[in-house]
């Protein structure tokens, strides 16, 4: 990338003038325009974090007890300050006052941080970034003869300048498209079917470019008496129209889990985005594609590039930091030991070393032996290291049994309750497994607890907004099904 390096926004002015490079230090107070008062340290935190470049310190008006942060946004030099421990109108006016005596030629303040606002439709997600337009205290009213609170404070506009910018940003039409789409092979139809992947893809780029809907009242594509979706080669060619209608703008495409999705769907899917990516190249219009997958099945792409995750050093330094945090190990030299160990036996498999952790750190009272002594155990191959963790202890095989049973057989994924509902109904048909007593299936913390215990460590909820119980990883599956062990025989 161009420009000056990146200035380390958690490092201290102090911190960076004793060791490395010093900032860069603009000279003059008139140097910076856009004032930046946050009311959280967090905030601010997060807002140093955004600066292409941090400055060094510059001497403050007398009276002024602000502490500021000084850097630069593209070409944009900036004047960070944070609320003194206190929150409130009056403070955040003399931080304000403040800033603008040491800082004459500030042309807009920005009041950025974790905002609250009233409910409207807006989808609206962690981490989206919220302009407001118009600013009112909430709480400032009166209460009127029939008890109902009336608001008086009026609404305050931002300054000409940022209103402007605001409009300039909101002509904009949107210049890329990101889609994503992962296979479930535990879903639905449209969960693991390519028809499902072009389905979602398609609302995607639409809802993205709403002209591009205009491919629907094609009645070469999409008959005019069309009942229902239309099939794969119509949703095949909508897209295909679709992207070729993109003229300037983008198209980027993540399609994840290409191994949870029929082998001969995969490798007809693959084939047509070859075939597009190909056509677009030719006629200039931006379209990507990302594919990821298990190494089975293998799929052959002619062009492109192609990363091997377990390859990477990135991914190397993650297995790495993955057992420094979690292995619960205080010994310095044991915990490097152990770590060399993991990582040279896991062969990049992340699944491998995240049970191994949890295995070891139930060794850890014993000591530094009987650690040792269990790694040397475990085998190296993750189908292995399956079905020593199902035969490894005979304790209430009958609670494995059914686990197994009913994540592998349910009609459709079991939320938590109602997987701890049926555990308990399986057991009590078996005289003496469980309390007689319905249990209480709200308790979320138990219903974790229960799906890790019976399942053997096998078996997760998962973090949705709607949580399903499901095996840690999707190899788990086949290896239920066909597993020689005893116990899942008996299924």
């Amino acid at each position: 990338m161009n420009g000056p390096p990146r200035a380390n926004p958690l490092r201290s002015e102090q911190e960076t003038s004793q060791g490395g490079c010093p900032p860069r230090h603009v000279a003059r107070h008139e140097d910076y325009n856009i004032a930046w008062i946050c009311a959280l340290h967090l905030e601010l935190t997060a807002s140093r974090a955004m600066l292409d470049e941090e400055h060094a310190s510059l001497p403050i008006d007398t009276g002024d007890h602000n502490a500021y942060v000084l850097g630069r946004i593209d070409q944009h030099n900036i004047v960070m300050a944070c609320l003194p421990g206190q929150y409130g109108t009056n403070n955040a006016a003399i931080v304000a006052t403040n800033l603008n005596r040491s800082f004459p030629s500030i042309r807009a303040t920005l009041m950025v941080g974790i905002g609250g606002g009233s409910p409207s439709q807006a989808d609206l997600y962690l981490g989206d970034v919220v302009v407001g337009t118009r600013v009112m205290q909430y709480d400032m009213g009166k209460v009127i003869g029939d008890g109902r609170f009336q608001g008086t404070a009026d609404a305050k506009a931002p300054a000409p300048l940022l209103n402007a910018a605001v409009s300039s940003l909101r002509s904009r039409n949107p210049r890329a498209a990101v889609a994503s789409f992962f296979f479930n092979a535990r879903g639905d139809f449209l969960e693991k079917s390519i028809t499902g992947m072009y389905r979602s893809l398609l609302m995607q780029l639409f809802k993205s470019f709403s002209d591009l809907q205009i491919g629907l009242d094609d009645t070469d594509i999409v008959p005019w008496n069309q009942q229902g979706c239309p099939d794969l080669n119509a949703l095949k060619e909508l897209l295909r129209s679709a992207v070729m209608a993109l003229g300037q703008r983008s198209f980027a495409c993540f399609i994840d889990a290409l191994d949870e999705c029929d082998e001969q769907e995969v490798r007809d899917m693959v084939q047509f985005f070859e075939d597009m990516t190909e056509v677009t190249t030719d006629h200039g219009i931006q379209f990507r594609i990302c594919f990821s997958s298990r190494p089975y099945p293998y799929i052959d792409i002619r062009q492109g590039n192609l990363l091997t995750l377990e390859d990477e050093s990135g991914h190397a330094d993650d297995l790495a930091q993955y057992v420094k945090n979690h292995l619960r190990i205080t010994n310095p030299s044991l915990l490097a030991d152990l770590q060399a160990q993991i990582l040279d036996k896991a062969a990049g498999i992340f699944m491998w070393v995240v049970l191994v952790v949890g295995i070891l750190n139930k060794e850890s009272d014993g000591g530094a032996l009987a650690i040792r002594t269990k790694l040397s155990e475990i085998p190296p191959k993750l189908s292995d290291l399956f079905r020593s963790m199902l035969t490894r202890d005979q304790d209430r095989p009958e609670w494995l049994l059914l686990c197994v049973l009913w994540i592998l057989c349910a009609k459709r994924p079991l939320n938590p309750a109602e997987f701890r509902h049926a555990l308990w109904a399986g057991l009590l048909a078996q005289d003496g497994q469980v309390d007689p007593e319905l249990p209480d299936v709200t308790d979320m913390d138990e219903c974790v607890r229960l799906v890790t215990s019976s399942s053997k460590g096998l078996a997760e909820i998962t973090k949705s907004w709607q949580p399903t119980v499901q095996f840690i990883h999707e190899s788990i599956t086949p290896f239920s099904r066909f597993s020689t062990t005893p116990m899942l025989r008996r299924l």
